[in-house]
């Protein structure tokens, strides 16, 4: 595996909190995943920890899947005051955020440290416990312990005082631990299930994550239990419409069954049997539309409607897990308009470059290739421009130089998307470059017609005198024709 310290995309968690900024995105139409793989180090008194990878599955089955680590171990604190595990970072429910982040049920460790019982016995300890209702955010760099989901589940503020009981949609104190989510990528809440032995196989709980703490917002009943005795994870389809998931039936060798439910009505349909005796931990939707499904050493690939898995890419291994979507790389263009200038005052041509989706959190730097320098024009068009936060487009500009100057030609502004690195954010999409075409205006000074020399003009009393003389030679010839 690679690390994403050696390819030199990690921020500084200054700006992000522990979590750093929002995790790469995937090309689009690609078998991209995140996975977190749950590890139980089996030292008494010991955490759990999750490694988050980014896997791609290849296109040919049997190959293996291709992983790069995000960042291993890393752990936030907990807010449960009485929790003598002061850090939290494991998860096997988990999903990926409209923002580019994974939020995450905490997990509970089968060696992680024990409550404060603060000379009181275990009996009353339980009451007050809060750390299955804690919600993490997993970014670049680390892990936020966004605190308990309110709403969520039952507890104590003082497991002395019945009085101080908080209300909630479950009580999950004793566990198990919720064990199977993803995020609708339509609302943008968390789907969330306890679907093992000691949870509900029929309820899903809708979180709105976007709050702070993260709130319950309502309960999902099912029209029947999903089938067999537990499921491990299950996956949104890009519509919001409907979750699948592998459910196995009891036992060692109990078989399982694809199934999906409804996520409006709660209507739950089975689908493909006879797919094995492994559950599968992690499930994610993929950028290409189908779903990966990984069972603690293997991933496969299920198709819907139908429901059946395909593959089998050999995987790291793991006690336990969860998947999560990759968002797909935001699409850039690039258009200038007018394409066309004179070089007068005034002309100015305007490019903006276009996202598909909005700007993630911090906005988005897109590279440019920035026009040559030339006298005839200037430019605003650098390096790159900055998208913000929430917006779809960035502009800058091409403006004629004024002059008067005839003849001096015709010129072209190129400018242009620069290729993006492969971990970045966005790809290119069409059109990706421009021509602004600056025209002369100015024309040489005109060739005016030849001057004409004026005739000599006379004085008033020649004139007169030569009109006497005309009228004069004008008699004589009537007289002359006048004779008979």
């Amino acid at each position: 595996m690679l690390a994403w310290a050696a390819l030199g995309i990690f921020s500084s968690a200054g700006a992000w909190a522990a979590a750093g900024a929002p995790l790469p995105r995937c090309a689009a139409g690609s078998d991209s995943f995140y996975l977190m793989r749950y590890i139980e180090p089996g030292t008494p008194d010991t955490a759990p920890q999750t490694i988050l990878q980014l896997s791609t599955v290849p296109p040919n089955a049997g190959d293996p899947v291709a992983s790069t680590v995000v960042w291993s171990g890393q752990t936030a604190p907990t807010p449960s005051p009485r929790d003598l595990s002061r850090n939290a970072g494991a998860t096997v429910a988990a999903g990926m955020g409209k923002d580019g982040y994974i939020y995450a049920m905490r997990a509970i460790g089968i060696n992680e440290p024990g409550w404060d019982l603060q000379g009181r016995t275990w009996r009353e300890e339980w009451k007050t416990h809060t750390r299955h209702y804690e919600m993490l955010r997993y970014g670049r760099d680390g892990v936020d312990n966004l605190g308990i989901v309110r709403g969520l589940g039952v507890y104590q503020t003082d497991s002395s005082d019945d009085g101080t009981r908080v209300d909630g949609a479950t009580d999950a104190r004793l566990g198990p631990n919720f064990n199977a989510a993803d995020i609708d990528p339509v609302s943008g809440h968390m789907i969330l299930a306890s679907f093992q032995q000691g949870g509900a196989l029929n309820q899903l709980f809708r979180i709105d994550v976007t709050q702070s703490p993260p709130q319950y917002v309502s309960t999902i009943t099912l029209s029947k239990n999903i089938p067999g005795a537990q499921s491990g994870d299950f996956a949104i389809d890009a519509a919001g419409q409907y979750a699948y998931g592998v459910a196995k039936a009891r036992g060692t060798f109990g078989n399982s069954t694809s199934y999906r439910i409804e996520l409006a009505t709660g209507a739950v349909t089975d689908l493909a049997p006879n797919l094995g005796i492994f559950p599968y931990g992690a499930a994610a939707r993929l950028p290409s539309g189908k779903f990966a499904f990984y069972n603690t050493f293997q991933t496969n690939v299920m198709t819907v409607p139908g429901g059946t898995l395909e593959g089998r890419h050999s995987t790291e291994t793991s006690d336990g897990s969860d998947g999560a979507a990759c968002l797909p790389k935001i699409k850039a263009r690039l258009e200038c308009t007018p394409t066309s200038l004179v070089d007068a005052d005034g002309n100015v041509s305007t490019c903006t470059v276009t996202l598909d989706q909005p700007a993630p959190a911090g906005g988005l730097e897109v590279a440019l290739t920035s026009p040559t320098d030339n006298p005839r024009y200037s430019t605003t068009c650098g390096a790159s421009v900055q998208v913000p936060q929430g917006a779809t487009s960035a502009q800058c500009t091409v403006t004629a130089t004024p002059n008067t100057t005839p003849g001096d030609g015709e010129v072209t502004a190129t400018v242009a998307l620069a290729t993006p690195p492969a971990s970045g954010d966005y790809e290119l999409d069409s059109p990706s470059s421009a021509d602004v075409l600056v025209r002369n205006d100015d024309k040489d000074a005109p060739v005016g017609p030849t001057k004409k020399t004026p005739l000599p003009t006379l004085g008033e009393w020649a004139v007169i005198l030569l009109s006497m003389a005309m009228a004069g030679l004008a008699m004589l010839r009537l007289r002359r024709t006048a004779k008979p």
